[in-house]
C-alpha cells in the first residue's frame, strides 16, 4: 500500500523524467502544495493522497482507507486543485499554471474519480495514477 509520501516520491520521479524541476516536495507533516514542479513556462502544482495512513501511530497505518475515506480524499484533492487554479494569488505567476492530483491506482480511487471526471478534464487537471514508486500513469488532455 502506498502512503502519501510514497505517492509524492513516485510523481516527483515521473516529473523529473519529463524534464521538470521539482521546486517543492512536501511530506505529510508539512502543509501546502504537495508538489510544485516547473518546466519552461509551465508551473505545475499537485495535491497527493495515499491509500493508507503514513503515520505509524494511527489505527489506519498499514490498512487501506475505507471507500468513504477515499471519496473524501479525492474530493479534497479536487478542491485543492480548484483553489490552485482559481486563487487570485496564483494568477500573479508568469507562465502557464496547471494543477494536478496524484492518487494510488486502486479501483476505489478510480471509482471516486469517475464520478467527477468530466469536470476534471474540463478544468484540464492532470491525474497521476500511482501503481508503485516506479510506475505512474499520467491522464491528461495536455502533454507533460
Amino acid at each position: 500500500m502506498l502512503t502519501e509520501d510514497n505517492v509524492v516520491l513516485a510523481v516527483c520521479r515521473k516529473l523529473e523524467t519529463e524534464a521538470y524541476t521539482i521546486r517543492q516536495r512536501l511530506n505529510t507533516k508539512q502543509r501546502g502544495e504537495d508538489i510544485i514542479a516547473l518546466k519552461g513556462q509551465v508551473y505545475l502544482s499537485i495535491e497527493a493522497k495515499g491509500s493508507t495512513s503514513s503515520k505509524n501511530n494511527t489505527q489506519r497505518y498499514g490498512y487501506p482507507f475505507s471507500t468513504k475515506q477515499i471519496q473524501s480524499h479525492v474530493a479534497r484533492a479536487f478542491y485543492k486543485a480548484c483553489i490552485i487554479l482559481f486563487s487570485p494569488s496564483t494568477h500573479r505567476l508568469e507562465g502557464e499554471l496547471k494543477a494536478g492530483i496524484a492518487l494510488p491506482d486502486t479501483e476505489h480511487h478510480r471509482q471516486a474519480v469517475r464520478a467527477i471526471k468530466p469536470i476534471i478534464m474540463e478544468l484540464q487537471i492532470v491525474i497521476f495514477w500511482v501503481k508503485s514508486i516506479d510506475d505512474v500513469e499520467v491522464e491528461s488532455i495536455w502533454s507533460l
